[in-house]
């Protein structure tokens, strides 16, 4: 491949030599007005069609980037549930929400202050809030309270400062609301006594079944939750469904309204109590003019491309942007480039064509080894991209396993909850596995490393013991795999290295299989070989995911129907395999209107080493 790229540049570099010495004698010929537009033209036009391409290599970069923090936002968000609903069922929680909520009225319609002072006298209190203090400080929260059902703090981690919230009545916060539905209650806000931006996560106390006694708040400040989104030469926002930006990289973007991207701004109510600012701050966010592609926007003046999602958690967007604005100039700048040289280039181009022709069939013979450069740039640049995929990849499992591990290591949990925690975390452990094993796959196979040991093998013998692992796989989706086979001669194949590809085949059509459907995998001689095939009733192949189907790290339109884990390796490795035996692969539609993947393998040993 790298020597058709450079037969191909060395062929491209003559024919620029070519059309640089006819540009070179026509300056001789044309006038000044002719030259200085051709020239300013020329120049111009390059330049546009190179931003055009920087552009839209861009433009995917960051959707990635985005699609990457969207996965660790909402890890993010599931944790934050997941601690507020296990402190739901503490003992001195439960004991407590239960006491004050018996109170009914009497105690919410106390006056704040009496409501503090019968607070701090309480034994019962003090303990509880002593106990969320000690798991803030585990935690690195910034704020753990509880509230009874009238939305009264009754106790708080900060109980013993003096701009403690113990007292506080926070019934009108729509994460309480939610909470007490027994639905996700989230929402950044700014805090009304530390004045800091947060976001609070609220679950109620009480089955699901019963009326709710209350609800346990954990705060969790914006610095901490977004320190994992950030990527060098990226910015990213997190927008409420009021168009306020709640969370970003750069803290001079926090509260600031976003009016393209939401229909909905704050009433000046929601903007004192929510947001604790007196009049609406906005940030100049609009369409570019002249837009190279549908994420280029504005923002306050300066070019940048916009690509946004929406969060798990109800009515927030995650929003990256890149800037532009370096690249714009070399826009205009090519333009000005083109101008000048058009000048300079008149008076002296008679007496120095020559020389300049001279010059430029020595830089043609430079040009084959730049091209190895570019080349080499350019691998480089894909690796490290690959690079950061996988790690934003890692990291959301690896951020999982240590929460949990940590909760279990500090808090006497219920044997039930243990072994949901310990099922989580053998399940994470799993998928960090298989991700590495197919970065370790890919990263051999891509550097040419790949090594087969081939023999005679009895190919049905070797599907239907693949299958056998993936029985608890189909069963949990009530998925039947039919196998059908014939009489087969035996087949020359390296045994561990095709039984990925039917484990990786098999395993994708079970992924994106609907529940109760039949997954049907065929083997049988035929004329030009063997073949080998993959037949699923799921959502087929798109013709645009067929472009990306077998690269690496590609993520297609057609999702999991269970929810389950894709890294985007599995068909690329599959498709060196299968090359690397000598064989081919490809997918058409199936009967059922589900994908149907043919893998042909030469007949013969001596043909399959050969090729």
């Amino acid at each position: 491949m790298l020597q058709k790229t450079l037969d191909n540049d060395e062929f491209s570099s003559d024919a620029r030599l070519m059309r640089g010495l006819a540009r070179l004698r026509g300056t001789v010929v044309l006038s000044v007005l002719l030259w200085l537009l051709v020239v300013a033209m020329v120049a111009w036009l390059h330049g546009r069609r190179q931003l055009e391409d920087e552009v839209a290599e861009l433009a995917t970069d960051t959707a990635l980037y985005r699609d990457s923090a969207v996965r660790i936002a909402n890890q993010n968000f599931l944790e934050l549930s997941k601690i507020t609903a296990l402190l739901t069922v503490r003992a001195d929680v439960l004991a407590l929400s239960e006491k004050y909520s018996a109170f009914g009225r009497s105690f919410a319609d106390l006056a704040v202050a009496q409501r503090i002072a019968q607070l701090k006298d309480d034994a019962q209190v003090q303990s509880t809030s002593a106990r969320l203090q000690e798991i803030v400080g585990d935690l690195r929260y910034d704020l753990i309270f509880v509230e009874d059902r009238f939305g009264t703090i009754i106790a708080s981690s900060d109980a013993n400062k003096p701009d403690t919230v113990l007292g506080l009545n926070f019934a009108d916060r729509p994460s309480f609301q939610e909470a007490m539905k027994n639905e996700e209650g989230s929402m950044f806000v700014v805090g009304r006594t530390s004045r800091e931006l947060g976001l609070n996560f609220s679950s109620r106390i009480g089955e699901s079944q019963s009326e709710a006694t209350g609800a346990v708040v954990a705060r969790l400040p914006v610095e901490r939750f977004v320190e994992h989104l950030s990527r060098k030469g990226y910015e990213f926002i997190i927008i409420d469904s009021y168009g306020m930006i709640v969370a970003s990289g750069d803290p001079g973007l926090l509260l600031n309204h976003v009016g393209p991207l939401s229909p909905r701004r704050p009433d000046d109510e929601r903007l004192k109590t929510y947001y604790r600012q007196d009049q609406l701050k906005a940030i100049d966010l609009a369409p570019y003019e002249g837009r190279l592609h549908d994420l280029h926007w504005a923002l306050n003046g300066k070019p940048i491309l916009l690509s946004l999602a929406s969060l798990g958690n109800k009515g927030y967007q995650l929003g990256v942007f890149s800037s532009l604005h370096e690249k714009d100039e070399i826009d205009r700048a090519y333009f000005v480039i083109g101008l000048l040289v058009g000048f300079m280039g008149i008076p002296i181009g008679i007496a120095l064509y020559s020389l300049f022709a001279g010059q430029m069939r020595r830089a043609a013979s430079g040009r084959r080894l730049k091209a190895v450069n570019a080349q080499l740039e350019r691998a480089n640049a894909e690796k490290n991209r690959y690079l950061g995929i996988a790690a934003h990849d890692l990291r959301n499992p690896l951020s999982s396993l240590r929460g949990l591990s940590q909760l279990m290591l500090e808090m006497d949990l219920p044997e039930e909850q243990r072994l949901q925690f310990v099922n989580v975390i053998h399940r994470t452990s799993d998928e960090l596995l298989n991700l590495v094993n197919d970065l370790l796959d890919v990263s051999h196979i891509e550097a040419g490393r790949i090594e087969l040991s081939l023999s005679p093998v009895d190919l049905p013998a070797l599907i239907r013991e693949r299958l056998e692992h993936l029985t608890l796989q189909a069963s949990r989706k009530q998925i039947r795999i039919d196998l059908i086979t014939g009489d087969m001669a035996a087949t020359p194949l390296d045994k561990r290295r095709f039984g990925q590809v039917i484990d990786n085949l098999a395993s994708n059509a079970i992924k994106f299989s609907p529940l109760g459907s039949v997954v049907t995998v065929r083997a049988a001689d035929n004329s030009d070989g063997v073949e080998f095939s993959v037949e699923d009733e799921g959502p087929g192949i798109g013709e645009v995911d067929r472009e990306l189907l077998f690269k690496s790290f590609q993520k297609l339109s057609a999702k999991p129907t269970a929810g389950e884990k894709s890294t985007g390796l599995g068909l690329s490795i599959v498709k060196n395999i299968v090359e690397a035996h000598g064989g081919r692969i490809d997918v058409e539609k199936a009967p059922s209107g589900g994908a149907r993947f043919v893998v042909l393998l030469p007949r013969s040993l001596t043909t399959a080493e050969e090729t």
